[in-house]
């Protein structure tokens, strides 16, 4: 059974566990989480020491997200993101469905690199569609694990 964190709304904590309960049917990678503790998000490791993949949403939309942010080392961070972007119109090819947004973050200080695959169902505020998110974001994290963990598994740097 799952705990809800100090900054989960009763609301989201139903959205998230909720989510998690049907991730688990289909993938191993959240399974050990045990307490969701982000009010916007869980994320999960894939292998590699800074990278993780995640569910995010906010009351108007949801997505989930391939994040590289290896502290203190924000030459691998971009070494790794720029190698991903140069298999990305492979990528894209593969799963147009996904409309993935490849997204270094600028300005960001911890120098983050996100990988993005917006659903168009709706956000954790569309209470009445709910089951059609979680699907849709189950189905995008699965396709997400089968493009990313191998390739972050396998990566030599």
């Amino acid at each position: 059974m799952r705990k809800c964190g100090n900054s989960v709304t009763k609301e989201r904590f139903k959205f998230w566990d909720s989510l998690l309960d049907k991730s688990d049917e289909k993938t191993n990678l959240f399974k050990n989480i045990s307490v969701v503790a982000k009010r916007n998000g869980i994320h999960t490791g894939i292998g590699k020491s800074g990278v993780s993949l995640g569910y995010v949403g906010t009351a108007d939309k949801t997505w989930v997200q391939c994040t590289i942010n290896i502290r203190g080392r924000v030459e691998e961070t971009e070494k790794i993101y720029q190698e991903l972007l140069s298999v990305s119109s492979d990528i894209n090819k593969k799963y147009p469905e996904l409309k993935i947004v490849w997204k270094p973050v600028e300005k960001d200080p911890i120098n983050s690199r996100l990988i993005l695959s917006y659903s168009d169902k709706g956000g954790i505020g569309d209470k009445d569609k709910w089951d059609e998110i979680q699907d849709d974001l189950v189905y995008r994290m699965i396709k997400f694990e089968k493009i990313f963990k191998d390739w972050i598994r396998d990566y030599k740097v």
